[in-house]
C-alpha cells in the first residue's frame, strides 16, 4: 500500500531510496528514527510530501512497515494483489446488468471452489519435484509431505551463518530460522512435519504452534501404516521385498546408487524375419565396402601391404557469392553460409569435367593449386547444405551422399575414444558439440567440418587425407595468394589415403596414378603417431613428397 500511496512522480527516488529504510526498519524505534532521518534529509524540504505520508501511510505502518510485519504470520503475503487478481472475474460479473446477488451467487460459489480445487492440485504437484539439496538430513522426512517452496525457503535460509540469522522466517512463515537448521544439520537431525506451520502441508491457515491437528493426523496415519505392513507381510516375500526397498530408498536416498542395478525383465526376443544369426560387425561392413570400392576406383594402390589408398578432397578457403551460383549443383558438394532453397534440395548429378586447353576445369579450378591442376582426372561437389565435407566422405565410401549421417557418427564414436593429440587444435568436448548433428536437413556454421576432424578421419577410415588449398600471404607490402597444403595420415596401422581439406567448402578429386603431389605431413602425425606400427612411412610416400617440391610446393 505504501508503494501506491507515493504520487508517480516522486515514487522512484522516495521508495528505492530513504523512504526504502522507513519501510524496513525492524523495529518500531528504528523505523521512527529513519523517519526523522527522512524529514531531516532531501525530501524533507517537501513539506507537501512529508504531509501526505505522515497522514497516509504511517496512520496505517501497521500493514506495511517490516518492523509489524515481521511479528506478524504471513506467509509472505504483504498486500492484496494476490487477491484483487484472483477475484477479478467475480469484479467482472458484478458489471453485467442483470447481475445480483441471488442470480450470480452460485456462480461465485462455483468460481472460488475451483480457484480452491486448483491450489489444491498445485500442492500435490509441487510435493512430487524436489532438488538436490533437498536429500539428506535435515529436508529427508519432511521432503514430499510439504511444498516445495517451503523446501526452497529452507534451503536459502540454510546457507545463512548463525550470526546472520535475524528468526524473521520463524514468525513470518512458520519454517525453522537459520541458527535451528544449522544445529540440526549439526547433529545429522531430520525436521518432522510438526516442526513446520501446518498451511505448508495442509494449506489450513492456522497457528503454526497449534499442533493438535498434526498429533490426529499422524496418529491416524501411523494406524494405516501399520495395517499396510500386516497386509504385506501377508502377500508373501516378492512383496516383502519390494516394500523394503521402497522404504529403503525413502530412508536412505543416499544409497540408491550403492546398489545392484535394475534388471529389465522384458525380453524383446528374436526379430522377424532375420535371414542372418547375427549383425556383421563394423569391421566386416568396413572390409565388404572396401571390397566393392576397389572395382570402380581409380586411384592407385601401394604393394605394401596396409598402405594407404588415394582420394583427395579440396578446399576452398574464400568461395564468393558468384562462385557458389556458377557452380553446376548436380555434381557438386558445395558448402556455402547461405544455401538457397532450390540448392538444397536439388539431387546431385554427376557431370563430365570441362576441358580448357586440353586441361580439365570445374568450378573451384582456380583454387587448386596450379602444380596440381593438369594432374586432376575428376571431381565430386555434393549438396550445398552445410554437410559437403561428409558428404564427400560419404561419396568416397558408399559412392553416394546419402550415408552422411552415418559418416558423421562414425566420426563422432571415434573422437569419444581417441586420444587427446589427435585434436591439439580442438577441445574434446567443443569438438563433440560441433559433431553432433542427426537431421538431415541443412546446418549451420557450427555444425561444420573443420581441420581438426583430419587427423581423425585418416584414423577411422585408413585413408591418408592430402589438403590443398591457398593462404594469404603479404610480401614487401604486397598481399598475394600462395598454395598451402599438409598431409594427415592414421595415428596407427594400418592406414589408407583421402585428401580432404576444410572451409566454406569441401570437394573430392581424382588424380593420375602414381602422380599425386603429397604435401608435407601434419605436425600432429610427426609427433604423435605410433611410431611402432607407421614406421617406414615417410620413404613409403618418397616418391609423392618429391613430386610436390619439384612442382614448387613449399617446404616444411
Amino acid at each position: 500500500m505504501a508503494h501506491k500511496a507515493i504520487p508517480q512522480e516522486v515514487a522512484r527516488g522516495v521508495v528505492h531510496g530513504s523512504w526504502k529504510k522507513v519501510m524496513e526498519a525492524t523495529t518500531p524505534h528504528a523505523m521512527i528514527e529513519e523517519w526523522e532521518n527522512f524529514k531531516n534529509g532531501f525530501w524533507g524540504r517537501n513539506s507537501k510530501l512529508i504531509e501526505y505520508l505522515d497522514r497516509e501511510c504511517l496512520e496505517h505502518k501497521e500493514k506495511w512497515a517490516c518492523a509489524y510485519t515481521n511479528n506478524i504470520f504471513h506467509i509472505g503475503n504483504t498486500s492484496t494483489n494476490r487477491v484483487e487478481s484472483a477475484h477479478s472475474t467475480l469484479k467482472a460479473w458484478l458489471n453485467t446488468s442483470t447481475g445480483g446477488v441471488n442470480t450470480l451467487f452460485l456462480s461465485w460459489h462455483a468460481s472460488i471452489g475451483g480457484q480452491v480445487i486448483e491450489i489444491r492440485k498445485e500442492l500435490e504437484t509441487c510435493r512430487t519435484k524436489t532438488f538436490k539439496g533437498a536429500y539428506g538430513p535435515p529436508y529427508g522426512v519432511i521432503r514430499g509431505s510439504v511444498s516445495l517452496y517451503a523446501l526452497e525457503l529452507m534451503f536459502v535460509e540454510g546457507k545463512k551463518t548463525p550470526s546472520e540469522c535475524d528468526c524473521v522466517i520463524g514468525r513470518t512463515h512458520g519454517l525453522p530460522c537459520s541458527c535451528r537448521i544449522n544445529s540440526f544439520k549439526g547433529a545429522g537431525d531430520h525436521f518432522q512435519i510438526t516442526h513446520l506451520a501446518p498451511f505448508w502441508s495442509t494449506l489450513d491457515y492456522a497457528n503454526p504452534h497449534d499442533a493438535r491437528r498434526f498429533e490426529e493426523n499422524d496418529a491416524n496415519d501411523l494406524q494405516i501404516f501399520h495395517d499396510l505392513v500386516a497386509e504385506v507381510c501377508r502377500c508373501g516375500p516378492s512383496a516383502v521385498r519390494a516394500a523394503k526397498v521402497a522404504l529403503m530408498s525413502q530412508l536412505y536416498p543416499e544409497e540408491e546408487g550403492l546398489r545392484e542395478p535394475r534388471v529389465s525383465t522384458k525380453a524383446k526376443g528374436w526379430p522377424p524375419k532375420r535371414e542372418n544369426a547375427r549383425d556383421p560387425s563394423w569391421h566386416e561392413h568396413a572390409a565388404a565396402r572396401q571390397g566393392r570400392r576397389s572395382t570402380r576406383r581409380k586411384t592407385s594402390t601401394s604393394d605394401v601391404t596396409g598402405a594407404p589408398k588415394d582420394a583427395t578432397i579440396h578446399k576452398k578457403r574464400k568461395a564468393t557469392t558468384s562462385d557458389d551460383t556458377c557452380a553446376p549443383k548436380d555434381a557438386t558438394i558445395h558448402k556455402k553460409r547461405k544455401a538457397t532453397t532450390s540448392d538444397v534440395t536439388g539431387g546431385p548429378k554427376r557431370d563430365p569435367m570441362t576441358k580448357i586447353d586440353g586441361v580439365n576445369v570445374f568450378p573451384y579450378f582456380r583454387f587448386v593449386p596450379e602444380s596440381v591442376r593438369d594432374r586432376c582426372l575428376g571431381w565430386w561437389d555434393p549438396a550445398p547444405d552445410g554437410h559437403c565435407g561428409f558428404r564427400a566422405l560419404s561419396h568416397a565410401l558408399h559412392g553416394d551422399e546419402d550415408h552422411h549421417l552415418w559418416v558423421r557418427k562414425a566420426i563422432i564414436d571415434e573422437v569419444m575414444s581417441i586420444q587427446q593429440c589427435e585434436y591439439a587444435y580442438e577441445d574434446v568436448g567443443l569438438a563433440l558439440t560441433r559433431l553432433q548433428w542427426n537431421k538431415p536437413e541443412g546446418t549451420t556454421m557450427d555444425h561444420w567440418m573443420t581441420e581438426s576432424d583430419l587427423a581423425v578421419v585418416a584414423t577411422l577410415f585408413n585413408w591418408a587425407i592430402i589438403l590443398y588449398s591457398q593462404i594469404d600471404e603479404t610480401k614487401d607490402g604486397v598481399r598475394r595468394r600462395v598454395p598451402f597444403g599438409q598431409t594427415f595420415l592414421p595415428m596407427i596401422a594400418k592406414p589408407g589415403v583421402a585428401r580432404p581439406s576444410t572451409g566454406n567448402h569441401w570437394v573430392r578429386l581424382d588424380f593420375e596414378e602414381d602422380s599425386i603431389p603429397m604435401p608435407p605431413f601434419t605436425f600432429l602425425w610427426t609427433h604423435f603417431r605410433d611410431k611402432m606400427s607407421t614406421q617406414g612411412w615417410e620413404q613409403l610416400f618418397k616418391d609423392e613428397r618429391d613430386l610436390y617440391f619439384a612442382l614448387g610446393g613449399h617446404h616444411d
